[in-house]
């Protein structure tokens, strides 16, 4: 089993389901665009399951901020200083700006998984919610003893982009009381942020998805 939070338009999601035909792989993505285009690549897809929902640590309706580059939205409001100081990806990438905001549902995991029925293990879950990611973690509640692995997104930067956006050390801080140590740390968006793999000191085996 895999969950992908924050599946943006399958990046991930679709070659997980080609390569672990054996694995469910559960989708969560709010935006609008992004959902669309997740849902009609993977509609041929026997595996693949997709949400238009938000996970959050509260089950709730939220405010969702769609911004101009589409994989920079979120439940978070940009922070302007943040935004200012920020090295986009390109020199012709436009300066991040909100140009939409919608209601969404969001739902905690572990209410998700009880509601419908996900027993077992997760071997996998991956996590890309700018600036949100500690949030959706801390939604497993008691059920994070059973995921196996956990890769998430934070920001290293001085001055956040996302208005009370996850800090490494309280991300780093709140995993390692709950049993993962860090398997992995990939640099990413020129250095500003981090991608960081943990794994469940309870499990041996893990699949390791990059």
């Amino acid at each position: 089993m895999i969950i992908d939070v924050g599946a943006s338009s399958g990046i991930f999601a679709i070659p997980w389901s080609l390569k672990y035909p054996n694995h469910h792989v559960f989708c969560f993505e709010p935006n609008n665009k992004n959902f669309n285009s997740l849902l009609k690549k993977s509609q041929n897809i026997n595996n693949i399951t997709v949400y238009k929902k938000a996970i959050s640590n509260i089950s709730c309706i939220q405010k969702f901020y769609e911004a101009n580059y589409t994989n920079s939205s979120s439940l978070l409001p940009f922070n302007k200083d943040g935004v200012n100081k920020w090295k986009h990806p390109t020199p012709t990438t436009p300066k991040l700006e909100t140009i939409s905001t919608y209601d969404v549902e969001c739902v905690r995991l572990d209410e998700w998984m009880a509601e419908n029925g996900i027993k077992g293990d997760i071997d996998f879950l991956k996590i890309d919610t700018q600036g949100h990611d500690l949030e959706v973690i801390k939604s497993l509640g008691e059920e994070i003893k059973r995921v196996k692995e956990i890769t998430a997104e934070v920001q290293i930067v001085e001055t956040e982009v996302y208005k009370n956006s996850s800090k490494r050390e309280d991300l780093l801080e709140y995993m390692k009381e709950k049993g993962f140590s860090i398997w992995k740390i990939q640099p990413w968006s020129h250095n500003q942020e981090q991608n960081i793999w943990f794994t469940n000191n309870r499990f041996k085996n893990f699949l390791h998805l990059t």
